[in-house]
């Protein structure tokens, strides 16, 4: 859920949340919908174009190299969501890497600047390693602490998307809390209807998975806000689609664990696919 509640809000507000995070200023931010192949496991999450000239967004010129000069007025912005430490991060973002300047090669003709960042919003201390070095390559990335970000910068929004943000700063339970509290009523503060209201309290409660806060933030979010129902979170369409595929998962879990019994009481493997509809790998292999 939290990888694609940071995309969606992300989506919806690229420009703001690209200069309070990477402190990229003055830019036209413009999505590249990047297709890559459906074999693939893991793909870049958000890739965009940051433009300083009023130009087209897709421009097309001509140079004799496969590198743009220095002055060419944009870069690819590629941001990835982590909610945990991953000692392989260089690996994924270098492989992200070579992706997206192939994308790239294909689109404009030629190679631009690719600037990376991992933003990471998980709970425990920061220990994902930005670099890589083998030989003569050497590979980095910006690496981004949600918790070091400041959170009135986020609290003086116009946008509700934005003001959530606030929320993952700060570095102790009782500061995240802080922010909870002053995000509930900065978003009760920009005036939006019922039905808005509860879409961005909902997403606030989704953020508060990060900081392992959500039964103290929906007691926040139930304080201080009058008239909302007790089910009002499960209305909410970003919930159901997770709580739906939460289902799924424990459905599959359970066959899986059947399955397994069924071999260990002497049954074959094929009859317990059979029976299961699982096949071999996941019956085998399947971590749960």
């Amino acid at each position: 859920m939290l990888d694609e509640l940071f995309k969606e809000l992300f989506d919806a507000n690229a420009e703001e949340l690209i200069r309070l995070t990477l402190a990229v200023e003055g830019a036209k931010i413009v999505h590249l919908p990047m297709e890559f192949p459906v074999t693939d496991v893991k793909k870049p999450d958000k890739v965009w174009e940051v433009r300083y000239d009023d130009g087209p967004p897709q421009p097309l010129p001509t140079f004799p190299s496969e590198n743009p000069p220095s002055e060419f007025p944009f870069f690819l912005l590629n941001i990835d969501f982590q909610a945990w430490n991953d000692r392989q991060m260089p690996l994924r973002m270098c492989d992200y890497h070579v992706r997206i300047a192939r994308f790239a090669r294909q689109h404009y003709k030629f190679i631009p600047r690719i600037r990376q960042a991992v933003l990471y919003v998980g709970y425990d201390d920061l220990k994902t390693p930005s670099k890589y070095r083998n030989l003569g390559l050497e590979y980095q990335f910006d690496l981004l602490n949600a918790r070091d970000f400041s959170a009135e910068a986020f609290l003086r929004s116009d946008k509700p998307g934005v003001t959530l943000f606030a929320a993952l700063s700060g570095y102790d339970k009782n500061d995240s809390l802080r922010h909870v509290e002053k995000v509930v009523h900065r978003l009760k503060e920009l005036n939006l209807n019922p039905a808005q209201l509860e879409q961005y309290l909902a997403r606030l409660l989704g953020l508060s998975r990060a900081r392992k806060i959500t039964m103290e933030t929906e007691e926040i979010i139930l304080d201080k806000t009058t008239g909302l129902p007790k089910d009002w979170i499960l209305n909410d369409p970003l919930y159901q689609k997770c709580f739906k595929r939460g289902e799924k998962r424990g459905e599959k879990r359970a066959a899986i664990n059947n399955a397994r019994a069924m071999m260990a009481e002497g049954l074959s493997i094929e009859l317990a696919m059979k029976i299961t509809g699982l096949t071999a790998d996941e019956i085998l292999n399947a971590k749960i």
